[in-house]
């Protein structure tokens, strides 16, 4: 047991026993597995900028209609997040990538829909105190979490069942596509992507902006995130009406 404990702390060479007992090389047992398991952690440790790539905003807004408010905006980026994941495991197809991304969307718009008529009301007072002792009971590992998530407040409590949705969505349709191990370890993974995420911006940077404005319009912010720019209603491209925004609702 010493031995082993011994191996795996300090570096291991390519003809070394493997520390996994198998009797073999190193590199002739887990070496492999272990380089591409360092390839992808780093890779995903390089997922810093989110953009639209996975999920074009005007795909978005075809699917969604107008208006796009703060909420849809939040949905977005967290498609685009979901998609930058599943592209660096390259266990799905483009088109899988898109089909799961789209049920994720539906069933997360459907989830929001519910929030605006849930007793708990998380969205229309977020810094309210909750009890976590119902999230507790069902086994999230809410130590895990990053500390701020940690908070008991309304807004944690919707960050967290959303992400729960997210998840279970996620592990649902790839589970159909790839094995249930590797299911499971990508949906981790993108679970933690998005925890951190949430920490680092939506609390970190923008003091959850799109949840405390969850029903403002967001042409605008959807216009500067995308790749190409959106029909501008000031310069005569789109109508106001079109859009269901107002003039003085622009941002640029």
């Amino acid at each position: 047991m010493d031995n082993k404990v011994r191996q795996f702390s300090e570096p291991v060479g390519r003809n070394d026993l493997c520390p996994c007992g198998s009797g073999k090389k190193y590199k002739k047992c887990c070496m492999p597995k272990d380089e591409d398991q360092e390839k992808l952690k780093r890779e995903l440790e390089n997922l810093k900028d989110v953009t639209d790539q996975y999920f074009p905003v005007e795909e978005y807004i075809e699917l969604s209609g107008y208006p796009v408010t703060m909420f849809d905006y939040f949905l977005l980026e967290i498609l685009n997040i979901v998609g930058g994941v599943l592209e660096v495991y390259k266990k799905l197809t483009a088109a899988e990538i898109k089909e799961t991304l789209q049920l994720i969307m539906k069933e997360a718009k459907e989830f929001y829909s519910a929030c605006q008529i849930c007793e708990n009301a998380c969205l229309a007072d977020p810094l309210k105190t909750v009890s976590f002792e119902p999230l507790l009971k069902y086994g999230l590992p809410l130590d895990k979490y990053p500390p701020n998530l940690q908070q008991p407040l309304n807004i944690n409590l919707f960050y967290i069942e959303f992400l729960e949705l997210v998840n279970e969505i996620l592990y649902g349709e790839i589970r159909k596509i790839i094995l249930v191990p590797e299911a499971g370890q990508i949906s981790a993974a993108v679970h933690h992507s998005l925890l951190e995420f949430i920490s680092a911006n939506c609390w970190d940077s923008c003091d959850n902006k799109c949840q405390k404005e969850h029903t403002e319009n967001a042409y605008c912010k959807f216009c500067l995130f995308g790749a190409q720019e959106l029909p501008c209603p000031k310069k005569g491209e789109i109508s106001f009406e079109e859009i269901k925004i107002k003039e003085e609702e622009l941002l640029h």
